[in-house]
């Protein structure tokens, strides 16, 4: 189970990195990438342990922490379908905050 757990974890993060970079202008791109990393590790990392918590105390029940992670990877799913195309295919100059 740990090796099937692992392969799809590769084959997902393995992605994220070029996809991320893509996403964004060129001039911009290591400035959005940090900001957009450390709003996520801010939101997640630096929540997560006072969220669990307190769901865990609110409903009492010892499944709090995997609902917690489960409504938060459907939060990650439901923002990478929302990402646009990558940053390569689009003309030069343009970015997806341009419409």
């Amino acid at each position: 189970m740990r090796g099937a757990s692992a392969s799809v974890w590769v084959v997902i993060g393995a992605n994220q990195p070029r996809r991320l970079g893509d996403s964004f202008v060129p001039r911009r791109r290591a400035t959005l990438i940090s900001v957009v990393y450390a709003a996520g590790v801010a939101l997640f990392g630096g929540s997560t342990p006072f969220v669990v918590a307190w769901l865990g105390r609110v409903s009492g029940s010892p499944l709090a922490p995997g609902w917690y992670v489960a409504m938060s990877s459907a939060l990650a799913f439901v923002a990478l379908w929302q990402v646009d195309e990558p940053m390569r295919a689009r003309p030069f100059g343009t970015s997806s905050f341009e419409r």
